[in-house]
């Protein structure tokens, strides 16, 4: 009998939130509307959002929900409405998992802070590419990458799917899809909701996150910093040549724009 049991217990890795509770018609942020003033810590994957939310949440002022090893997952979850936790205090979530869902941030009805963290496409990509499996490099190119491709890509996609596009491609496309949501990001939310900040400025200034303390209204310690480290910041060095040329000259352009929106 309790063998039986656990078959019916579902798992929870982001494979399984992917295919099973992201899906037309289902809100990712469902559950968002019940929990006052919340901070969401955005950006492309691989950019330091991760850092920036436990750095946030460092704060005395702030309700920490992270009792599993993913943190991002579990927010997911809870925002989702897939996970009951107790909805006292003010919390930060991480949703740069929202992907072709994005719009749902222009929806906002309460007090909400949305902070955007860009960083430099040659330390994003080689991470999607290193330090990444295959699986989410896919699922964000399906959902963020593929409307970046030329028409002669577009019919080698349609003919062999995401092995018709090399990996380094799939990784700069997506990179790019997700530059263009901030873009639109900017055009819907106002300064007093959406902050942008690039990855490197806040590990090389320390008052660069003091200044986030500010706009989401929390008082900041010199101690919160200490959880970045000057690492990844030469990612670039660790590429081939072919890959600078590569990311250069699909997401440069695209950096330089997102570049002009960084607070």
């Amino acid at each position: 009998m309790l063998k039986q049991l656990k078959m019916h217990i579902p798992p929870i890795g982001w494979w399984y939130f992917s295919k099973s509770v992201k899906r037309p018609g289902r809100k990712l942020l469902y559950r968002l509307p019940e929990y006052e003033n919340p901070i969401l810590v955005t950006g492309c994957q691989r950019s330091g959002t991760t850092v920036l939310r436990r750095a946030l949440s460092q704060s005395y002022e702030l309700s920490e929900f992270w009792t599993e090893k993913d943190d991002e997952l579990e927010g997911a979850r809870i925002l989702a409405g897939i996970k009951n936790i107790e909805r006292s205090g003010r919390y930060c979530f991480q949703t740069t998992y929202l992907n072709e869902y994005y719009t749902e941030y222009f929806e906002l009805q309460l007090p909400a802070k949305v902070i955007w963290v860009t960083r430099d496409p040659f330390s994003v990509v080689r991470s999607m590419l290193y330090n990444w499996k295959r699986f989410p490099l896919n699922e964000l190119f399906n959902a963020c990458g593929r409307n970046q491709l030329t028409d002669r890509e577009v019919e080698k996609y349609k003919r062999f799917g995401v092995i018709g596009i090399s990996a380094l491609k799939r990784a700069c496309y997506s990179y790019n899809g997700k530059l263009h949501q901030l873009l639109e990001l900017r055009s819907n939310l106002g300064d007093d909701v959406l902050y942008v900040v690039d990855y490197e400025d806040l590990i090389n200034n320390p008052d660069r996150l003091r200044q986030i303390y500010e706009f989401v209204d929390l008082e900041y310690s010199e101690d919160y910093g200490k959880i970045f480290k000057k690492t990844g910041l030469a990612e670039r060095q660790k590429l081939t040549h072919y890959e600078i040329d590569t990311i250069h000259s699909i997401c440069s352009t695209m950096y330089e724009e997102a570049m002009r929106f960084v607070s």
